[in-house]
C-alpha cells in the first residue's frame, strides 16, 4: 500500500501531510516491532500500513502521546489480520476434514518439547497475553496501557492482575514457577528443540521476553 499516493488522494492539505509524515518517521520502527510481535513478518507490514492508513484518516483525532495512539491503530489492524488468518485456517482445517488433503500429517511433528512457560502463556487468554505484552514487550506503564487498550488505568490493573494469577496457575501446574522462585537467576533452555507450529523468529522463545516474563510471575505470592 503506497500510503502516500493515499495522501494525495484523501487530502491536499500540505501542513497535514507534513504532520503526517513526521508521525511516521518518529514511530513506524516501533509501531513495526509492536505488529511483528504479534503477526507473522509479511502480515506485521501489512497491519503497520493498515495502521497508519487509519491514522492518516484520523489525523485529527490524535491526542496525547502519539505513540500510544498509533499502538492503539495497530491493535485494531493486527486484531482484523488475526481474524484473517483464523479464517484461512479454518478453511484448512475444512479442507481436510473433507479428504482434500492426500497425505496424511506425520504424527510425530507435532511430538515434542515445548518450553513449559511458553506452554503456560499460550493458555492465557488473548486479552490475558496482551496486557503482559504491553507491559514486557512495549515496556509500557498501566497508564499507558491503558491508553492502548481504551479502558481506564483501574479495569487495566485488573485484568493484568488476572492474567498473572492465572500464569502463576499455568506455570504451577507443571512446577515452572517452582523453579523461577529458587533460582532467580536461572534461564530457561533456549537451546534449539522441535517446535513444528511456531515460526523460529517467533519472539517469544527469545531470552529477554522470557525474562521479562518470568519477572513478572516472581511477583505473584
Amino acid at each position: 500500500m503506497d500510503l502516500y499516493r493515499t495522501m494525495d488522494v484523501y487530502s491536499t492539505d500540505a501542513d497535514r501531510k507534513q504532520q503526517f509524515t513526521e508521525l511516521f518517521s518518529a514511530h513506524h520502527t516501533k509501531v513495526l516491532a509492536y505488529a511483528r510481535r504479534r503477526l507473522p513478518a509479511d502480515g506485521a507490514d501489512d497491519a503497520v500500513a493498515d495502521a497508519f492508513l487509519a491514522a492518516w484518516r484520523n489525523l485529527e483525532h490524535l491526542s496525547g502521546d502519539p505513540l500510544l495512539w498509533l499502538y492503539g491503530m495497530a491493535r485494531g489492524a493486527v486484531s482484523n489480520h488475526r481474524r484473517g488468518l483464523d479464517r484461512i485456517a479454518r478453511l484448512n482445517e475444512r479442507s481436510m476434514a473433507l479428504g482434500q488433503r492426500t497425505e496424511a500429517p506425520d504424527h510425530a511433528e507435532s511430538v515434542g518439547w515445548r518450553d513449559p512457560f511458553i506452554a503456560a502463556f499460550d493458555q492465557l487468554s488473548e486479552p490475558e497475553r496482551e496486557v503482559l505484552r504491553l507491559i514486557a514487550w512495549e515496556g509500557l506503564s498501566t497508564t499507558e496501557g491503558a491508553i492502548v487498550l481504551s479502558c481506564s488505568v483501574a479495569a487495566f490493573k485488573v485484568r493484568l492482575h488476572r492474567a498473572r494469577r492465572h500464569l502463576r496457575r499455568f506455570l504451577d501446574a507443571d512446577g515452572t514457577s517452582e523453579m523461577v522462585r529458587t533460582d532467580e537467576t536461572r534461564q530457561p533452555d533456549l537451546s534449539p528443540r522441535p517446535q513444528s507450529h511456531r515460526p523460529r523468529t517467533d519472539p517469544l522463545t527469545c531470552s529477554t521476553f522470557i525474562r521479562q516474563m518470568m519477572s513478572i510471575a516472581k511477583e505473584i505470592s
